[in-house]
Parts: structure tokens; sequence; C-alpha cells
């Protein structure tokens, strides 16, 4: 998988040593209550199943996911995702 680079950003693949911070993030009231797809309260685990699931899907070719690092820093910042569905010739991005 590709990584990208900007001015200030990098987006990377997913290493599971990404997953205590994903895990707390995911884990903030706040991040849950604007994101469909974050359970609250966060199960514990939770975010090295999530990372293990991006890998599947990315290696499937159904997805896109990147950590969102800051350039330089290197720990995951956040999280940008690419569904594909090639049927429809259409994807949907979420970040």
């Amino acid at each position: 998988m590709t990584t990208l680079t900007t001015e200030r950003l990098v987006l990377r693949p997913f290493s599971e040593t990404d997953a205590p911070l994903v895990e707390r993030y995911a884990s903030d009231p706040d991040v849950a209550k604007t994101a469909l797809n974050i359970p609250h309260p966060y199960p514990e685990g939770g975010a090295l199943t999530f990372i293990q699931s991006a890998q599947q899907q990315v290696e499937e070719g159904s997805a896109l996911f990147f950590a969102m690092t800051e350039k330089g820093v290197g720990d995951c910042i956040g999280i940008i995702s690419v569904s594909l569905a090639t049927a429809h010739n259409r994807g949907e991005l979420g970040y």
C-alpha cells in the first residue's frame, strides 16, 4: 500500500503498534458520537481488531485505510478510509 506525504502530514498503512492510540481516541465520547461505526464505550482490544479488519479489507481490495500522522512525528493522530464499491464505480471517504 502507498504512503502519501504532504507538507504537514503522512498518510501511511496501519500497524498493530497504532492500536493503543487508536483505542484512546475511539474511547473518547466526543469522537464516538460523531461517527456511525464507533461504539461507546469502546471495547478493550477493539482497536487491534479494527486494524486487523482494515488490513484484511485492503488486501481484498474493498477499502483503503490510512493512519494519519504529523510529518516527522509518526504517531497516529487520525484515520482516513475509502470504502470501494467497484460494482457501482463509487467510493466513500471517511476521516
